[in-house]
């Protein structure tokens, strides 16, 4: 009889069964386990198992129960092994043994691939025995619908499939990484820049915490964004518009050096809580002494930790094959920013609609236009680059908005944003595309989001989101159309998001001003910080096999950003090939 064909099983005749006097059948399987029955008990539970298929399921349910809770009470997950009886057993007792360890083997692999663990490399090592892992490693938990709460974007690891998904760019979720040598830099998504220096051990917790169990990390925290909790053995620090390091020193004590702004530090009690904290500010240091209950300060420098990274710029290397594709598209506006004069950037088309830089004297240095892109920087006051002239009839047909990106930070950022005049505190928009990142509705936060809502308002509207996060560090193409009755969001050459139906893309005869940086010219909400290159739009709905035409003509040559060696300035790289 075959074992497997489960769907059947329940439509075979009922087998006679073979009692066994006095005995409960999970007292049985628990002896059977442990190797304790006697011949004759073992012979007819071994009759009753070839003869009684619910008996075989129950047996097989039982091994697996013992089997979870023997990986619960332990604390790395051991393999099943099933002992077999102390007395010698016949071909028989094999055969049968052989069998139900075979089912529960099933069983368990096909829970286990069901729970969508992603392994990389190999596990940690059980016990006490330690071996020097080559290359990193990332286990994630094994539980299913976890979040990702990390974005690789700089590592000097080897590209090699053994570490493919700790490559740049690479989404990581809760779970454990170990490091051997080298520095990997993760963007988590809560907003968090940290970079791991090994040997090392981290582990992801969420999306706003970590814990270092071994080795060095640098922590950067802008004042934007909520904070960030890195723990350490008996030690934990909480930064918000901070940048620090720590280093778990070989006796276990914690080392932190703050490089600026203002960081809470915590001795943690037994209970894993706050026993005493103290407040560090610029350039200060202290080791945390558990056992001592102290903080101890520390006056020389420490040259050797490691430092978060900026994200050295790529320019975009737009092909002429990538102009000319877009140019047979007809856009009836093409921003290249190839020249700027006075703040002036033409229409490459030598059409209408120039746009300009709008700052204030705050912000004058925030937006650079420089290797034929368009740079964003921080910027406490608004700033921002928008058309010139009202464009008149946007939405009265349809349209094609395209653009290249590249983020250097995940926070929520307006790319292009679409606005009446006359501007109040919160503009009113036709639509808008952005760095989706913390707001009221559901979605992964650092993915792009395309609205669009008629008539113009503050709120409401169709939403349509990608599920990739946007990799700080690497350029991206967008595409967003609309017709009467349909939206659809393009990320690479990929169509991601498509909503339909009547009224979906309803239309107007208003005029419009278009927005880059920020979602309006009078406030600075969601500025974006990064690179915009080759806007375009048009007055039709691109075909899928344009816009893929598009994304290919150029895609070969995207780069990825670097990172730059600390203490070096941040001009631009000046390559681009034309």
């Amino acid at each position: 009889m075959d074992y497997g064909e489960g769907e059947h099983m329940n439509h075979e005749p009922s087998a006679p069964k073979i009692e066994l006097p006095g005995l409960d059948v999970s007292v049985l399987f628990r002896r059977a386990l442990a190797g304790d029955l006697s011949a004759e008990e073992f012979q007819g539970l071994e009759s009753r198992l070839q003869a009684d298929p619910h008996l075989r399921a129950e047996y097989v349910k039982f091994v697996d129960l013992e089997a979870c809770l023997h990986d619960e009470l332990q604390q790395r997950p051991e393999p099943l092994v099933v002992p077999l009886p102390a007395r010698s057993p016949s071909w028989r007792r094999w055969l049968v043994l052989g069998a139900t360890a075979a089912a529960c083997l099933f069983v368990m692999a096909a829970n286990w691939l069901r729970s969508d663990v992603e392994v990389v490399q190999n596990p940690p090592v059980s016990g006490d025995q330690t071996v020097k892992l080559p290359q990193p490693t990332y286990l994630t938990a094994p539980l299913q619908g976890l979040p990702d709460v990390a974005v690789v974007t700089a590592s000097d690891q080897p590209v090699t499939a053994d570490v493919a998904a700790l490559a740049v760019g690479a989404r990581l979720k809760p779970g454990v990484l170990t490091l051997s040598e080298g520095e990997l830099q993760l963007d988590f998504l809560g907003g968090g820049r940290l970079l791991l220096r090994g040997p090392a051990e981290l582990h992801l917790v969420s999306a706003t915490a970590a814990t270092l169990v071994s080795g060095a990390a640098s922590v950067r925290m802008p004042y934007s964004q909520v904070g960030f909790v890195l723990s350490a053995p008996e030690a934990a620090v909480i930064a918000a518009g901070t940048e620090f390091s720590a280093r778990v020193q070989p006796d276990r004590r914690t080392l932190v050096q703050v490089y600026g702004g203002m960081a809470e530090l915590s001795l943690l009690g037994e209970d894993g809580s706050t026993l005493i904290s103290q407040r560090l500010t610029d350039q200060a240091a202290v080791l945390v002494d558990a056992a001592a209950r102290q903080f101890l300060p520390v006056t020389e420098p420490f040259d050797d930790l490691p430092r978060v990274r900026d994200l050295v710029h790529a320019e975009l290397v737009v092909t002429a094959d990538y102009v000319r594709q877009v140019e047979q598209s007809r856009p009836y506006l093409y921003w290249r920013f190839e020249s700027e004069e006075n703040g002036r950037i033409p229409d490459a088309l030598d059409g209408p609609y120039a746009a300009q830089i709008l700052s204030d004297d705050f912000s004058r240095d925030a937006i650079r236009i420089a290797n034929g892109v368009a740079e964003f920087l921080p910027s406490v006051t608004p700033r921002c680059i928008a058309s010139v002239d009202l464009v008149p009839d946007f939405n009265q047909r349809d349209f094609s908005i395209e653009l290249w990106m590249l983020p250097t930070e995940l926070k929520a950022s307006a790319l292009f944003s679409t606005v009446l005049p006359g501007e109040l505190p919160s503009p009113q928009h036709l639509n808008f595309l952005e760095i989706a990142f913390n707001t009221n509705l559901v979605h992964k936060p650092g993915v792009i989001r395309f609205l669009h809502r008629q008539p113009p308002a503050i709120a409401g509207g169709y939403n349509l989101f990608s599920q990739d996060v946007c990799t700080p560090g690497a350029w991206s193409h967008i595409v967003a159309t609309k017709s009467p009755d349909e939206l659809r969001l393009f990320v690479n050459g990929q169509l991601i998001r498509t909503v339909s139906g009547p009224g979906t893309g309803a239309s107007d005869d208003l005029s419009y001003r278009l927005v880059l940086g920020q979602l309006g010219t009078l406030n600075n909400q969601r500025q974006f910080q990064g690179m915009i290159d080759e806007v375009a739009v048009y007055d039709r709905v691109l075909r899928s096999e344009e816009i893929s035409r598009h994304y290919w003509s150029i895609v070969r040559s995207v780069p990825l950003a670097s990172w730059r060696p600390v203490g070096e300035d941040e001009s631009l790289i000046a390559w681009r090939g034309r």
